[in-house]
Protein backbone atom coordinates (compact mmCIF):
# COMPACT_ATOMS: atom_id res chain seq x y z
CA UNK A 1 0.00 0.00 0.00
CA UNK A 2 2.63 2.09 0.70
CA UNK A 3 3.71 2.28 -2.91
CA UNK A 4 0.80 3.40 -4.21
CA UNK A 5 0.62 6.07 -1.65
CA UNK A 6 3.74 7.36 -2.56
CA UNK A 7 3.19 6.43 -6.34
CA UNK A 8 -0.33 9.56 -5.66
CA UNK A 9 -2.87 7.01 -4.97
CA UNK A 10 -5.98 8.37 -2.89
CA UNK A 11 -6.14 7.00 0.49
CA UNK A 12 -9.47 6.23 -0.22
CA UNK A 13 -8.85 4.46 -3.87
CA UNK A 14 -6.02 2.46 -2.26
CA UNK A 15 -8.41 1.30 1.35
CA UNK A 16 -11.63 0.55 -1.18
CA UNK A 17 -8.77 -1.43 -3.14
CA UNK A 18 -7.14 -2.97 0.12
CA UNK A 19 -10.82 -3.88 1.09
CA UNK A 20 -12.30 -5.14 -2.10
CA UNK A 21 -14.43 -2.69 -2.63
CA UNK A 22 -14.45 -2.49 -5.96
CA UNK A 23 -18.11 -1.05 -6.81
CA UNK A 24 -17.42 1.67 -4.56
CA UNK A 25 -14.28 2.87 -7.44
CA UNK A 26 -14.70 6.39 -8.68
CA UNK A 27 -13.86 7.51 -11.84
CA UNK A 28 -11.43 6.74 -13.79
CA UNK A 29 -10.22 3.86 -11.37
CA UNK A 30 -13.45 1.91 -12.29
CA UNK A 31 -13.32 2.23 -15.88
CA UNK A 32 -9.66 0.67 -15.30
CA UNK A 33 -11.21 -1.71 -12.95
CA UNK A 34 -13.61 -2.57 -15.43
CA UNK A 35 -11.06 -2.98 -18.45
CA UNK A 36 -8.56 -5.74 -16.16
CA UNK A 37 -11.90 -7.24 -14.80
CA UNK A 38 -11.91 -8.34 -18.30
CA UNK A 39 -8.51 -9.10 -19.16
CA UNK A 40 -7.44 -10.84 -16.09
CA UNK A 41 -10.80 -13.39 -17.21
CA UNK A 42 -8.86 -13.92 -20.40
CA UNK A 43 -11.76 -12.19 -22.37
CA UNK A 44 -11.82 -9.85 -25.15
CA UNK A 45 -12.83 -6.09 -24.11
CA UNK A 46 -16.25 -5.14 -25.26
CA UNK A 47 -16.29 -2.53 -27.93
CA UNK A 48 -18.58 -0.17 -25.42
CA UNK A 49 -15.43 -0.27 -22.36
CA UNK A 50 -12.74 0.25 -25.55
CA UNK A 51 -14.42 2.97 -26.95
CA UNK A 52 -15.02 4.90 -23.18
CA UNK A 53 -11.61 4.16 -22.32
CA UNK A 54 -10.17 5.40 -25.86
CA UNK A 55 -11.88 7.96 -25.20
CA UNK A 56 -10.36 8.91 -21.29
CA UNK A 57 -6.69 7.64 -22.35
CA UNK A 58 -6.68 7.63 -25.97
CA UNK A 59 -5.23 4.28 -27.92
CA UNK A 60 -2.33 4.48 -26.55
CA UNK A 61 -3.63 4.72 -23.08
CA UNK A 62 -6.02 1.61 -23.48
CA UNK A 63 -2.85 -0.40 -25.24
CA UNK A 64 -0.81 0.43 -22.03
CA UNK A 65 -3.77 -0.85 -19.45
CA UNK A 66 -3.87 -4.31 -21.55
CA UNK A 67 -0.08 -4.97 -21.83
CA UNK A 68 0.28 -4.07 -17.76
CA UNK A 69 -2.68 -6.28 -17.29
CA UNK A 70 -0.48 -9.01 -19.42
CA UNK A 71 2.90 -8.81 -17.76
CA UNK A 72 1.44 -9.28 -14.48
CA UNK A 73 -0.61 -11.85 -15.20
CA UNK A 74 2.67 -13.67 -17.13
CA UNK A 75 4.70 -12.70 -14.28
CA UNK A 76 2.41 -14.31 -11.81
CA UNK A 77 2.18 -17.47 -14.11
CA UNK A 78 5.86 -18.02 -13.66
CA UNK A 79 5.51 -17.33 -9.86
CA UNK A 80 2.61 -19.84 -9.73
CA UNK A 81 5.05 -22.28 -11.49
CA UNK A 82 7.88 -21.85 -9.06
CA UNK A 83 5.90 -21.67 -5.93
CA UNK A 84 7.19 -18.15 -5.71
CA UNK A 85 5.64 -16.14 -3.06
CA UNK A 86 4.89 -12.98 -1.07
CA UNK A 87 7.67 -11.89 1.00
CA UNK A 88 6.77 -11.79 4.84
CA UNK A 89 6.99 -8.25 5.87
CA UNK A 90 6.73 -6.52 9.58
CA UNK A 91 4.49 -3.73 9.98
CA UNK A 92 7.52 -0.51 9.99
Amino acid sequence: MEHALEAGLARDVVDRIANGQMDALAHPYSLVHAILTETTAWKEIPDGLQARAVAEWGREGLVEIVVVSGFYQMFAGINQGFAVGMADRSPD
